[in-house]
């Protein structure tokens, strides 16, 4: 059986051809089979394009020893922590907010750092500038890894990611040397364009906010490669000089922090502190629990009183005594304590003391009244901040906690007592009392103005 063709040669011209059922079959057969390889070709580049992918993602985890460690704030997280503890007010550090066009003024005055610290070095620039980015260039694959948000990071090519990291790290080693070596804050300073006094706390806020973090590998490297004769203290102390400025701290243990916010935060830890294993052994048998108000707990006869400890964590309750170290109100006393939330809420590994005080004190201060009596107790000390303004910031971060276990709670002892002594016969009697002389106090007005 014949069959005819029509095909299009090269000058576009169609012809017939007579062909027979073998031909055609012939010809189907070729076609399936062009149709297959282009199928494999295509099926090819996706497995390729994935396998791609696949290595980029892996080799990203991979990067960094324990995973991703600098966060940035999305979703609810970044709803919670947005504004002004979340954003820094100064300088930009890393690639989170690099090139923000608020930050880029000071970005200029990064370069002037690093001419200081290679006229230190006695230097020539090209030379100097070969060493430091060598250095910083042997970590480029650990530092990106660092970053849980990767595209961020994607977006800048090496050579832009070495410069922001050199810049940012020689201008936070250079600001840690000079405050920390300043006995007299930063009145001595004679470069115009520096650091006023005023600017000090927001600098040092910026240092500590935690989208704005570098590893703490990377100051390392620079500190030691930067370091002359004249440079005679180690790092950590040089931390800890410069944020005494601002914020009391305890002597850093001597550790590998991941970077300087949880540098800090380790050092809030209380001084007995126990992992999150040792609570969850010793309250397995706890149910969730919270505790009454300040008011309530003062009308059960419980005293409250200032601590003497050189760490806000430390509280203690003991024989109707709640004892809680005085903490400042202030700007900076915010700006650390809700980044330090931040950091326990988004690292898997993280303790949980900041979270688990935040809780307590939501627990604690349920209105202006609460803050009131804090205050007058000397365990809160207000500035530049009314009673109303202080219960917003501890409700708003207390009920958007969203990671918190009262059963691996530091203070779960501690709560679980004072909720026993409130509950108590005793305590009972006394909020019968107090209820008892209200009224007959107010009962007695209208005789009493008569």
């Amino acid at each position: 059986m014949e069959h005819q063709l029509v095909v299009v040669n090269a000058n576009k011209e169609k012809c017939k051809l007579k062909v027979n059922q073998r031909d055609v079959d012939v010809a189907f057969t070729i076609n399936q089979l062009r149709q297959e390889d282009k199928d494999q070709d295509q099926h090819k580049a996706y497995l390729d394009r994935m396998v791609h992918r696949f290595n980029l993602k892996t080799q990203r985890v991979q990067r960094s020893q324990s995973g991703p460690c600098i966060f940035k704030l999305f979703g609810n997280l970044g709803k919670i922590y947005e504004g002004d503890y979340q954003r820094p007010h100064v300088v930009s550090l890393g690639p989170y907010h690099h090139g923000n066009e608020y930050l880029v003024d000071f970005d200029d005055k990064k370069w002037y750092f690093l001419k200081q610290v290679l006229l230190k070095k006695n230097v020539e620039s090209g030379e100097g500038l070969s060493s430091f980015l060598k250095d910083v260039s042997l970590l480029e694959d650990s530092i990106r890894g660092c970053y849980a948000s990767y595209g961020d990071v994607a977006s800048l090519g090496s050579y832009d990611f070495l410069e922001m990291m050199l810049l940012d790290g020689v201008f936070i080693v250079e600001l840690l040397r000079f405050l920390g070596k300043s006995q007299k804050g930063v009145d001595k300073y004679d470069d115009p364009f520096f650091v006023t006094p005023l600017m000090v706390p927001l600098m040092v806020a910026d240092l500590l906010k935690l989208e704005n973090q570098l590893p703490f590998f990377v100051l390392e490297a620079l500190f030691t490669c930067s370091k002359t004769s004249e440079h005679g203290m180690d790092l950590l102390p040089l931390i800890n000089e410069a944020i005494n400025l601002v914020f009391p701290l305890r002597t850093f243990v001597a550790y590998s922090p991941k970077h300087l916010l949880e540098l800090v935060y380790r050092s809030l830890m209380p001084e007995s502190y126990t992992t999150c294993t040792d609570h969850r052994k010793q309250n397995k048998h706890m149910s969730n629990q919270t505790i009454q108000c300040v008011t309530e707990l003062r009308r059960s006869g419980i005293k409250l009183m200032a601590r003497q400890s050189s760490g806000i964590l430390d509280i203690e309750f003991k024989n109707g005594l709640l004892e809680i170290p005085t903490i400042n109100i202030n700007d900076f006393t915010m700006n650390l304590i809700t980044n330090c939330l931040a950091w326990e809420q988004c690292c898997i590994d993280a303790f949980t003391y900041i979270t688990d005080y935040i809780y307590f004190l939501n627990c604690l201060i349920n209105g202006p009244r609460d803050v009131a009596l804090l205050c007058g107790d000397g365990i809160i000390v207000r500035h530049s901040r009314d009673d109303a303004s202080v219960v917003s910031f501890f409700n708003s971060l207390g009920k958007n906690i969203l990671v918190f276990n009262p059963k691996t709670s530091y203070l779960s002892r501690d709560m679980r007592e004072i909720d026993t002594y409130y509950s108590s016969s005793w305590a009972t009697l006394m909020r019968t009392l107090s209820s008892h002389n209200s009224s007959s106090f107010h009962s007695s007005m209208p005789s009493l103005m008569s």
